[in-house]
């Protein structure tokens, strides 16, 4: 990546995963390798023909032709996807390379859990069973769950902080909030990825704070 910070040895590296279906089958997905810095180190970005045997569901695909941008995104990637296995070798290659590349002791896995990861962990056991060479991916991983979306999950106080009650860390809503949604899985990544790492930040001011 041009201009992305100096490859070296990482402690940890996060990985900011979004996902894009047919509500049958994942079609697209992106995943933002990040610093602790929230510094993006890399990423991935593939798209995928809908498996075969699966049916979209009727409700997504009028979601997806009910927009012109997001049915122009749609035809993008069915014309441009990959099969199964050559998307899923094509993802273990890519993430093999990054672990060379920045060779981290651990990535932390940054995904919404009900339905990001539920595709995702799917498509790569199935992929296993295909390939049982393949990387295994740790299946260890921190959730925002619907923060992006769903802001009656939180409470906003008067110093224009915002928490929610099953999480003890604060976040501020910034600039990053303004960015533009394009349901490119990549696009949604990076969109996650600041308000991630601004979570960690709010998190460890916060317990500074109250020591």
């Amino acid at each position: 990546m041009e201009g992305s910070p100096k490859k070296t040895k990482n402690s940890e590296i996060f990985a900011h995963l979004c996902i894009e279906s047919d509500g049958d089958s994942m079609i697209n997905f992106g995943i933002v390798f990040s610093n602790r810095k929230g510094e993006e180190l890399d990423n991935i970005c593939i798209d995928i023909l809908p498996l075969v045997g699966r049916t979209p569901e009727k409700s997504k695909m009028e979601w997806w032709m009910s927009d012109p941008e997001r049915k122009k995104e749609y035809e993008r990637i069915m014309e441009n996807g990959l099969n199964f296995v050559d998307a899923m070798t094509k993802f273990n290659s890519e993430l093999e390379r990054i672990q060379k590349e920045f060779n981290p002791e651990k990535i932390e896995w940054i995904v919404h859990p009900a339905f990001d990861w539920r595709f995702f962990k799917d498509y790569h056991e199935i992929y296993l069973k295909l390939n049982p060479t393949a990387m295994e991916i740790a299946f260890k991983y921190n959730c925002l769950y619907s923060i992006i979306d769903d802001w009656k999950l939180f409470y906003k106080d008067d110093e224009n902080k915002y928490y929610n009650a099953k999480m003890t860390g604060v976040f501020f809503k910034q600039q990053w909030t303004n960015l533009v949604r394009t349901h490119n899985a990549l696009d949604d990544a990076r969109y996650q990825a600041p308000i991630y790492h601004g979570i960690l930040r709010d998190m460890l001011e916060f317990t500074i704070k109250n020591l």
